[in-house]
């Protein structure tokens, strides 16, 4: 018996240490070495404002950096490293989770907001 498209859906796929793990379940879960951490909403609120801010504004610079029309370190990875940076900060507000919050502990979302 096939399994239904929504059932298909919450299959998620996380690798680590070339090992393939799924899970079929509705909470899904990341792996940060050898600890599985649940993927809960922990950034909410104005942690997620400024996440979004501050990330689009570093892609912007490195994007601006890379294209010569912004002055930041010439020839070096400056530029590249803000827009890495910036996009997981963006990813991370997008998403509403962090991986070091999640081993630290720290939740900004309201109560309402995390499911």
């Amino acid at each position: 018996m096939r399994a239904p498209a929504a059932c298909v859906l919450l299959l998620s796929i996380g690798l680590t240490q070339n090992e393939i793990y799924l899970t079929r379940h509705p909470k899904h879960y990341a792996y940060l070495g050898r600890t599985k951490v649940r993927m809960e909403k922990n950034v909410g609120g104005l942690d997620r404002t400024v996440r979004f801010v501050v990330g689009a504004v570093l892609a912007l610079a490195g994007i601006g950096g890379l294209a010569g029309a912004i002055d930041i370190g010439s020839g070096s990875v400056i530029p590249g490293v803000l827009v890495a940076v910036g996009v997981v900060v963006l990813v991370t507000a997008t998403i509403q989770w962090c991986p070091p919050y999640s081993l630290l502990g720290i939740n900004t979302c309201s109560v309402s907001d995390r499911n």
